[in-house]
């Protein structure tokens, strides 16, 4: 199918009910932006903390402790993957606010090319949620696997 043949199935028209749900979802947007960011700061810096105080630690500084798998995960691996889901995190409301904006501009100029171009934010949005879907269901496992391990040691 060619771009023309699209035109024949779906030309979809906004009537000033959409705007006003464009605008209003855009003031939601930038709220949801801001708390985005301060969810993500802190969550980093418990990380940062997390993980200097592993690395202060006095039985940490042991040399068997420090390649112990269950030091890795918890000093090293699950502090870097949830600093990792932080900047996901950031980017991927960066890109949905941004689709937000685009949109928004693109009912007030008028511009139908601009709205058709703002969903290339969506997109990245979407790839975005899939990259911290995966690694969230990564982390679940090896937190699952690792607390599994270490009960079935203490008995």
């Amino acid at each position: 199918m060619t771009d023309g043949e699209h035109d024949i199935f779906l030309q979809p028209r906004l009537t000033s009910k959409g705007a006003d749900y464009i605008i209003k979802n855009h003031k939601l947007v930038k709220w949801l932006f801001g708390f985005s960011l301060l969810i993500s700061i802190s969550v980093f810096i418990n990380y940062v903390l997390l993980f200097y105080i592993y690395h202060t630690d006095e039985n940490a500084a042991n040399t068997s402790v420090q390649y112990s798998s269950s030091y890795i995960i918890e000093a090293k691996l699950i502090p870097l993957l949830g600093m990792t889901q932080a900047f996901l995190f950031i980017y991927g409301s960066y890109c949905y606010y941004k689709f937000s904006s685009e949109t928004k501009r693109s009912v007030s100029d008028v511009s139908e090319e601009n709205f058709n171009s703002s969903f290339k934010y969506i997109f990245r949005f979407s790839l975005i949620s899939i990259i911290q879907s995966c690694l969230g269901l990564f982390v679940a496992v090896a937190t699952t696997l690792f607390i599994f391990r270490r009960i079935m040691h203490n008995l």
